[in-house]
């Protein structure tokens, strides 16, 4: 379960030119809610964009990319289009910039929806400290704002920057670079997560563990599957299910979900009998499980899918 970044590709067909900047109002938020559609609800759990996007991602810089009909666009908070839908593939923003896909390359756009670098690469990741890990003829390297490599293309696999190191691949094999392209950490890892809470989470053998920012391990790894560390708590996999340990390698909230996400904005996603609600850091659902699909909350809204009747009848008999 770790948090593996990925890049976005162009994996939809079919693409429109861009267009003008139209804000469309969206359903009123009293419509009712549409199973297997995707909406946002806020920290109480209420709707407050309601069910109605194909897909949906994290707001960020206060707009979201959602789809409908095969193509992404852009919403603010109060559900109305800033950019209309037409991007085969659309990622988050940050710095300002977000990575979208036309006719099978990613570049990046600005809020306003003009392309500020234009589409040549086959993934892009998000902006940090000036930097996007993107990769083009097989190899990852990282643009600055205006696309030029500050970090030639040379890795197998690249992740954002995060506290002044990014983790990237050599062959394979999983370390640490700084800012400048010079290695941290040596590659020595299967494989490697960005650092949050002063520890990255990465896996040797086929379990995953925690390190230092020298690459020594302070948790070993003996995990099946784990998350970052968010808030001193991080979700990690046991025969008796998910729970969350604290930086010590205690556990803070026992083994008992089915599934388990990072700590955001004081809520955790977790799963249990096959729907999804949100905990607090003592273990209790302030949002109980409800929801086919859900998400992170960020910016104080999260992305929720309702169930349909045959996917609850499904879940109650595989229970």
């Amino acid at each position: 379960m770790s948090r593996k970044w990925l890049g976005i590709t162009s994996a939809l067909t079919l693409i429109l030119g861009l267009a003008g900047m139209v804000v469309h109002m969206l359903p009123s938020p009293t419509a009712p809610p549409v199973p297997d559609k995707f909406g946002y609800i806020n920290r109480l759990g209420e709707f407050v964009i309601p069910p109605q996007f194909d897909l949906a991602l994290d707001f960020s810089e206060g707009v979201a990319a959602v789809y409908r009909n095969s193509r992404a666009g852009y919403i603010d908070r109060h559900g109305e289009w800033v950019i209309t839908p037409q991007f085969e593939a659309a990622g988050e923003f940050s710095g300002g910039l977000a990575p979208v896909g036309v006719h099978g390359r990613i570049g990046y756009i600005a809020q306003d929806g003009r392309f500020a670098v234009r589409p040549q690469f086959a993934t892009g990741g998000p902006f940090a400290s000036g930097l996007a890990p993107v990769s083009t003829d097989g190899k990852y390297g990282f643009i600055d704002n205006t696309g030029w490599f500050r970090i030639k293309p040379q890795f197998t696999h690249a992740g954002p920057f995060r506290d002044g190191l990014a983790p990237v691949a050599e062959d394979g094999v999983y370390g640490y670079i700084r800012e400048d392209g010079e290695w941290a950490i040596e590659p020595r890892f299967d494989s490697a997560e960005v650092f949050t809470d002063g520890l990255a989470l990465a896996a040797k053998d086929g379990l995953w563990g925690y390190i230092d920012r020298d690459g020594d391990w302070v948790i070993e790894p003996r995990y099946a599957a784990a998350g970052i560390f968010s808030a001193g708590l991080s979700p990690v996999a046991t025969p008796d299910g998910y729970g969350y340990i604290a930086k010590s390698g205690e556990f803070a909230i026992p083994p008992q979900f089915d599934e388990a996400d990072p700590f955001f904005e004081g809520r955790a996603r977790v799963r249990v009998d096959g729907l999804y609600g949100y905990i607090d850091n003592s273990g209790e659902f302030v949002i109980p499980p409800k929801f086919r699909h859900a998400q992170r909350f960020s910016e104080g809204l999260a992305r929720v899918q309702l169930p349909s009747e045959d996917y609850l009848a499904a879940a109650q008999l595989a229970q």
